[in-house]
């Protein structure tokens, strides 16, 4: 999640840093939380490179 969207849901971002604080959330960089207790997925550090970098091009390795 990122704080302006949460913003847009009446969700002031020093709650954001609050809820870190006490555990709540994991921040993952600035400006992107996520929940510590989500489920991970293989494409979880893909997802996070496209929020934090806009237009990035994900490329996929070839099996050989």
């Amino acid at each position: 999640m990122r704080p302006w969207g949460l913003e847009l849901l009446g969700v002031r971002r020093d709650c954001l840093w609050r809820l870190h604080k006490m555990g709540q959330l994991d921040r993952i960089r600035r400006g992107l939380y996520a929940v510590p207790e989500a489920d991970a997925t293989e494409h979880h550090s893909l997802t996070a490179v496209c929020k934090c970098v806009p237009g990035a091009v994900v490329l996929g390795r070839r099996e050989s």
